[in-house]
């Protein structure tokens, strides 16, 4: 395998709508010269004291703003799951538009390419009935259903984070990603399907793809293996 001679690489970690950073919390945080830094979003975990993102070009502003702030000289890779998926996919237009140093890596996991996202449109319903679908995804419990106290302190941050990305709209890039890219997909997830020549015309360098056990949410069960692909393609 080709090293980069010890140099300190970052990989940033986005995690999916509702969550906070400590969704990577078993996520060993540093492997060889590999570091992994989860990010926290607005409105939640160490960011509670803030409000909750306006709009979707808010939280890539946002997100913009702190690798550009913590990326220092350091090469690093982004890894972004569902919502941070889509966020991981603007951000590298994002960054190029500011002139920040690129990713050398984008590891997106739990979504289709962009233009074919398979909208849930289920922000703007009832408390319940909003707790019914996401149940179904397999994000949270039915058994957190009867601790109310607990769903009252990150609903309203859950579903906004499902509004944001509803009313995300997809515009057609003039230049393709220009860095490495990995796609991770559920077996059993009903939101995203195999778009492999899609996500082939959307990146002008080398695309892996991997399909891993588990629901929109396997990305619980296999830290281990998702850690284990990025450190091995990260260098290729």
């Amino acid at each position: 395998m080709f090293t980069w001679g010890g140099i300190h690489i970052k990989v940033f970690c986005l995690g999916y709508a509702g969550s906070s950073k400590t969704v990577f919390r078993d996520w060993i945080k540093k492997i060889h010269d590999i570091e992994f830094i989860p990010l926290e979003y607005k409105g939640r975990g160490t960011r509670l004291n803030e409000f909750n993102y306006a709009n979707f070009n808010e939280a890539i502003d946002d997100i913009c703003r702190i690798i550009k702030k913590d990326q220092g000289n350091s090469p690093y890779a982004i890894f972004g799951h569902s919502m941070g998926g889509y966020i991981a996919y603007e951000l590298f237009y994002k960054l190029s538009k500011c002139n920040i140093q690129l990713p050398k890596h984008l590891f997106l996991s739990g979504i289709n390419p962009p233009m074919l996202r398979k909208e849930t449109n289920i922000s703007h319903l009832d408390d319940d009935r909003f707790l019914e679908e996401v149940i179904k995804l397999g994000g949270i419990s039915k058994t957190l259903l009867s601790h109310r106290d607990i769903l009252n302190v990150f609903l309203p941050t859950l579903k906004n984070d499902f509004r944001i990305v509803e009313e995300y709209k997809y515009e057609d890039k003039k230049q393709k990603i220009d860095c490495n890219m990995t796609i991770f997909l559920g077996t059993e997830d009903t939101l995203t399907q195999e778009n492999n020549r899609v996500w082939s015309d959307l990146c002008k360098k080398d695309i892996e793809f991997y399909k891993l056990t588990g629901n929109h949410f396997f990305l619980h069960k296999k830290t281990k293996t998702l850690q284990d692909i990025i450190i091995h393609n990260i260098y290729l």
